[in-house]
């Protein structure tokens, strides 16, 4: 086995105060621009770390997690790339000023971050074709690497190497996430994904009806690793 390369502990996230959106770690409130402290608040890079990710080669027992060989679990904005990609792409594909209106909005209904996160992407994407949303998240993506700290993306090379399953757990959006983990030649991104209604047009709710944050993301990380030993065996 080869050594571990040089930098912070496999799995220890990696903050930059200059990056990370303070706000995360507030309920949303009135502000002078209630839109942008709204905005803010949809920011998916989590600081500090969410207790009970687990983030490295070796889940521990009490995740419930198993499998045949080792697996690296990323957490995407703020640990493998240094920002918040979230609000970003959203401003992307849909404007600042709708972004910040649909915040807004949102934001005087709930002070919940994952109620609020759920209502911006409904008043967002509702009714979009599927195939728009994959071509816009797929540009997005190709913005990304530019994003990625090398010291993390050395780590991530170094799993691969050791012949471990490596993936993307962020309560980001898969539409972006899942082009570039194809990109890295990564396992699988399990993220937030959009529900596509029969007509190939988007509902606005997301699969499943929750945030993939927190504790979400061990139990999204259990269901995958699950299907992949089945699939295997």
């Amino acid at each position: 086995m080869s050594d571990v390369p040089p930098g912070p502990a496999i799995g220890e996230r990696v903050d930059d105060a200059a990056d990370i959106d303070e706000v995360l770690a507030e309920p949303v409130v009135a502000a002078a621009d209630p839109g942008e402290d709204a905005v803010g608040a949809l920011s998916t890079a989590e600081a500090p770390p969410t207790p009970g990710v687990a983030i490295g080669p070796e889940l521990p027992p009490d995740a419930g997690v198993t499998g045949p060989r080792g697996i690296a679990a990323f957490d995407f904005d703020g640990t493998l790339a240094r920002q918040d990609t979230f609000v970003p792409f959203l401003r992307h594909a849909c404007g600042n000023r709708r972004v910040a209106l649909a915040a807004a909005t949102a934001a005087r209904t709930t002070r919940d971050r994952d109620v609020l996160k759920l209502a911006v992407l409904a008043s967002l994407l509702r009714g979009w074709p599927e195939d728009r949303l994959a071509e816009v998240g797929a540009a997005y993506a190709r913005r990304l690497p530019a994003l990625l700290r090398p010291e993390m993306v050395t780590r991530l090379r170094w799993h691969q190497d050791e012949g471990h399953r490596v993936v993307l757990v962020s309560a980001s959006l898969g539409t972006y996430l899942r082009p570039l983990a194809n990109a890295l030649g990564l396992d699988a991104a399990l993220a937030v994904e959009m529900e596509v209604g029969p007509s190939g047009l988007l509902t606005g709710a997301v699969q499943g009806g929750f945030n993939t944050r927190g504790p979400a993301k061990v139990a999204r990380l259990r269901e995958w690793l699950d299907g992949s030993v089945g699939a295997d065996a």
